[in-house]
């Protein structure tokens, strides 16, 4: 279990549940004798993510509560699955978010990931450091998405975060808020692929 699972199996013996089954890498995490499931979510940036397999996996159970973990590890929300079946979208001030991990490959040498190409191969920007003025190979699924022409490029020592020539700021920081979540749900899966092996 991770952290948030573990609060939440310590929630559910506190509400009386003495016989509670974990489903590890299922969902929901877990089941209860009354025949409920239970989700558990750690709320990051005011929001929680799914992914589309846990979304389809989800729905095939009558009864489920997500149960949503604020920072302080303390249960902030229980919200009824069938209330936020169909991400995006909101319960109250909650903003649920849906991942494909289907359109992604993870790139082991580096932390983030990029669409699949048609070969499976995933795009990358490749740029010659010997050259006095490198002119960059761009791919061509980053053409057909529309990435020509003039684009602003945001930078640190880190990460380069290129800007769709027709995207506003206030959408490049909703997409960019999406991707921090992504890298979130990423990160975790990582750690318990770490406690499994």
């Amino acid at each position: 279990m991770n952290e948030t699972e573990l609060k939440a199996f310590e929630w559910l013996q506190a509400q009386g549940y003495d016989k509670i089954i974990y489903q590890h890498r299922n969902s929901p995490d877990f089941l209860t004798v009354d025949g409920l499931g239970w989700e558990t979510k750690k709320l990051r940036h005011s929001a929680i993510v799914f992914s589309t397999t846990q979304i389809s996996n989800l729905k095939t159970h009558p009864s489920v509560t997500v149960l949503v973990f604020n920072e302080d590890d303390k249960v902030m929300a229980r919200i009824p699955f069938d209330d936020i079946s169909s991400p995006p979208c909101f319960w109250k001030t909650i903003r649920i978010v849906l991942v494909d991990f289907h359109k992604y490959r993870p790139v082991k040498e580096k932390s983030a990931s990029l669409p699949l190409a048609k070969g499976g191969e995933v795009p990358r920007i490749k740029v010659d450091p010997k050259q006095a003025y490198p002119r960059p190979y761009w791919p061509q699924e980053l053409k057909i998405e529309g990435f020509v022409g003039d684009m602003l490029i945001l930078n640190d020592a880190v990460t380069a975060t290129i800007l769709h020539p027709k995207a506003t700021l206030e959408q490049a920081k909703k997409s960019l808020e999406i991707v921090i979540l992504d890298l979130d749900l990423r990160i975790e899966r990582e750690r318990e692929d770490k406690k499994g092996e």
